[in-house]
């Protein structure tokens, strides 16, 4: 076998954990047999080998590595076709958290170019992931599976991007939910705005860092903005009827109103483009399996 895979992903490790399984490339340099390339992302850490026994290659490494450390041992090894199947699935987006991302095609196309240039890969592994890419490419052309949002914030955003026209914005609330947000809607942008909170300290702080005003939670004041996000703990409910855009994702609502938006609203959006992207994955699948077939076939495994 040609191709073998030491797999550590949100799929046998906890997400907030994968950082601690890092693979010490000192290990592989002296291996001189063998050629590799590790992609690393938030949610993965993958090594990909190639050698003429990489079968035999891959288990000497796990062993050496559960040596240096025992959680080493939950590591997942695919060999020969079912390696050259994962880093297909992976390049697809049939094997992320969130199904069809986009963001993993270009990492794995940075990951394999980067390690060639290196002169840590040669022609083997340039040659699948060449072809995985290739196939992520087809399947997000020929599928739905990386179509619509499936993130609260996400459509949070797009909902807000359509009333803001560089406006100014209210924030409401300075916690997880406000930075998560602001980081996300700031991406395009310098915003105008202000953000509200009943705590000072961290509404000064989120503010400052996106160029914003802050102050203290007044409903008056809130009334002079045409696009409002909320994520605030309030036990007050306000009746919203200005001809205005709210997306309020706080539990529970603060406001109400034709115009308002609330979370549950957003997460049924998100679970209807979940389970579109479930039916694309069926076609999805079929194509990758496809184009797997058409590499071992001319290539091997």
């Amino acid at each position: 076998m040609k191709y073998a895979a030491i797999v550590y992903s949100h799929k046998n490790i906890d997400s907030k954990e994968l950082y601690n399984y890092d693979i010490p490339e000192q290990m592989l340099e002296k291996r001189k047999n063998l050629e590799y390339v590790m992609l690393r992302t938030c949610n993965r850490i993958e090594l990909y080998i190639s050698s003429d026994n990489a079968e035999e290659d891959a288990k000497l490494l796990l062993r050496e590595l559960y040596t240096q450390n025992s959680k080493y041992g939950r590591g997942m090894v695919y060999t020969g076709k079912e390696a050259v199947k994962h880093a297909f699935y992976v390049a697809a987006g049939l094997d992320s958290i969130v199904l069809g991302e986009n963001e993993i095609l270009g990492q794995v196309k940075s990951a394999y170019l980067d390690y060639i240039n290196n002169g840590k890969a040669g022609t083997k592994l340039e040659r699948l992931f060449k072809n995985a890419v290739k196939a992520g490419k087809i399947v997000r052309n020929e599928t739905a599976i990386n179509k619509g949002k499936t993130g609260i914030y996400s459509l949070a955003i797009d909902y807000l991007n359509k009333s803001y026209n560089n406006k100014e914005i209210a924030i409401i609330g300075s916690g997880e939910e406000a930075k998560r947000f602001l980081k996300g809607f700031s991406t395009k942008r310098s915003l105008k705005g202000k953000v509200f909170s009943r705590e000072m300290k961290h509404a000064k702080k989120l503010a400052v860092q996106y160029g914003m005003d802050y102050g203290t939670f007044d409903i008056k004041e809130i009334g002079k903005y045409k696009t409002v996000f909320c994520a605030y703990r309030s036990t007050e409910k306000f009746e919203s009827k200005e001809p205005k855009l709210i997306v309020d994702i706080s539990v529970p609502h603060v406001f109400e109103g034709k115009n308002v938006l609330h979370i549950e609203e957003l997460a049924s959006q998100a679970e209807e483009t979940l389970n579109r992207r479930k039916e694309a994955a069926k076609l999805a699948e079929q194509i990758t399996l496809s184009r797997v077939g058409d590499f071992i076939g001319i290539y091997g495994e």
